[in-house]
């Protein structure tokens, strides 16, 4: 007898859609993006993050984690957020002032404030959709660039980003 799958993780089963995302171009792509598009803003050089959403597949919105570091954009990893047909879906696009959390259950995290239409979004550890729960996982590597399922390195990742970030900006764009 065939078990069904948790309905927990319900959104992590991937659905069938004709999809165009087909993977992550190299990250200079998306940076080139991120330099033309913005500028850091100049009272938050230090603290200013950007998830550029990169595309969407059967296992979620995949997007580039950007920092900001000595007056430029570095690649920090990858971004894994609910696809737009799951619940709520993602948050808007916009800017959204951020500041450092631990979760209970999550451990380091960061909580973005005043997203609207939404109440306590985290950028926290996970590694597939269904554990995103309408926020934001971040992760330094994913499984398979071309088809990603999965991201890997995610706690490494979100603690860093604790440790790194007190409060900022973190601007998300769709590329």
């Amino acid at each position: 007898m065939k078990q069904s799958p948790d309905p927990v993780f319900e959104n992590e089963y991937p659905l069938p859609a004709p999809w165009e995302f087909e993977g992550f171009t190299e990250p200079a792509e998306a940076l080139a993006m991120l330099r033309a598009s913005l500028e850091l803003p100049e009272t938050q050089t230090a603290t200013a993050l950007a998830v550029i959403r990169e595309g969407e597949n059967a296992h979620g919105l995949w997007g580039y984690l950007f920092a900001s570091g000595d007056g430029d954009w570095v690649h920090r990893g990858y971004t894994l957020e609910p696809r737009s047909s799951s619940g709520k879906g993602p948050i808007p696009l916009g800017d959204y002032r951020f500041s450092r959390w631990t979760s209970a259950r999550l451990g380091k995290c960061l909580r973005l404030h005043n997203v609207p239409g939404f109440t306590d979004i985290l950028v926290h550890v996970g590694n597939a959709q269904g554990e995103t729960r309408g926020c934001i996982l971040a992760a330094r590597r994913v499984d398979r660039p071309q088809e990603p399922t999965r991201l890997l390195e995610s706690r490494l990742l979100t603690d860093w980003l604790h440790d790194h970030y007190a409060e900022g900006l973190l601007m998300v764009r769709a590329r």
